[in-house]
């Protein structure tokens, strides 16, 4: 097969050249691509995520043009890597783009290792970009899922349909309101009776088993891209230390999940003691494991909350936590949280 300028594997061959115009065209293409497909998520475009795929092989054309745009200018091809940081990677793309082709050096059939090295990483960024179609990513930015998600993780929800609905899936959602994404855990099927009297789940009339499983402690400070704190149970100055009970739930079903108590208040209408909620068909029910500092299923929407559901604003189900950062940017390296990445979430 060809392998000249104008063949499409020259577009992938780490060895080859690139001229301006190829340069620009990829880079357009795939900031477009990313602009549809930022637009078509927002707006819950359901066919959008089909478009993920092309999206990989963009982004994996665009990184070997640059590559190819380093090499012709004598520079090394691994500062790619700088050029696809977000945001700021345009600055050093444009660079490469208007920079002067040199004649090609001795060595450039030479480093295999650094060619298959950029290959593997093309490979994983398409097969990424693919994965999409079966998940997708989203942000926690507030604290309503203590202990089990933390403001700051980055989470991976499966797609699922109404059929594949269990009690004590953390699903995400849609607000059937303000069309805003968030992530509860699932209590209420259709038809079942939900209450909550001085802080403890009823369901269908029976009481959940609840038991003491120490405290939850954490620095108060800070947290996330929108800098929330914490709400503890006695408050503390920046630096102190937040605590709040720290429960174990078992569902009917005997699925377990962890649950936060800051503060009880048995006082009718409030979110520690409901009417009895009845589930309607084609609907459901959702509460934040940190339950006095969650707007969920128990306050109508009228009052801020999530009120009843509707099953077509489900997402999907949260399989894991990918990454974990609790500063306000995913590269703010010091507050990584390494012991959450790739954890399973129950």
């Amino acid at each position: 097969m060809a392998r000249g300028a104008g063949s499409v594997l020259s577009w992938f061959d780490l060895n080859g050249r690139a001229s301006r115009g190829r340069g620009w065209a990829v880079v357009l293409v795939t900031v477009l691509a990313g602009a549809l497909l930022t637009g078509g998520i927002d707006a819950g475009v359901p066919w959008i995520r089909w478009l993920f795929p092309v999206f990989g092989i963009l982004v994996a054309a665009s990184a070997v043009v640059t590559v190819q745009r380093l090499h012709d200018a004598g520079r090394s091809g691994a500062w790619v890597l700088a050029t696809h940081i977000p945001y700021l990677g345009l600055i050093p793309l444009l660079i490469i783009l208007v920079l002067p082709p040199r004649p090609l050096p001795k060595s450039r059939e030479g480093h295999r290792l650094a060619r298959g090295f950029y290959a593997a990483c093309l490979v994983a960024l398409v097969l990424a970009a693919a994965s999409r179609l079966f998940w997708t990513p989203y942000w926690i930015p507030s604290e309503s899922m203590k202990p089990t998600l933390l403001v700051g993780d980055y989470i991976a929800v499966s797609l699922l349909s109404a059929a594949d609905l269990r009690q004590g899936d953390v699903s995400v959602f849609r607000h059937p309101v303000s069309g805003q994404v968030f992530a509860m855990r699932l209590i209420g099927l259709p038809g079942d009776r939900v209450q909550v009297t001085d802080g403890l789940l009823h369901l269908n009339g029976a009481a959940v088993t609840v038991t003491a499983d120490g405290q939850f402690t954490e620095v108060f400070e800070r947290q996330g891209p929108i800098g929330a704190t914490p709400r503890c149970q006695t408050p503390v100055g920046f630096g102190g230390i937040c605590v709040r009970d720290w429960l174990q739930e078992t569902l009917p079903n005997g699925r377990m999940h962890g649950i936060l108590n800051i503060m009880d208040n048995p006082s009718a209408g409030s979110a520690d003691s409901t009417p009895v909620y009845t589930v309607p068909a084609g609907h459901l029910f959702l509460m934040g494991d940190n339950r006095d500092n969650s707007n969920d299923s128990r306050l109508a929407q009228a009052v801020g909350g999530v009120g009843m559901v509707p099953v077509e604003n489900l997402i999907g189900r949260v399989d894991r936590v990918v990454f974990s950062a609790a500063g306000r940017s995913m590269l703010f390296f010091w507050t990584w949280r390494a012991d959450r990445f790739f954890r399973p979430v129950e």
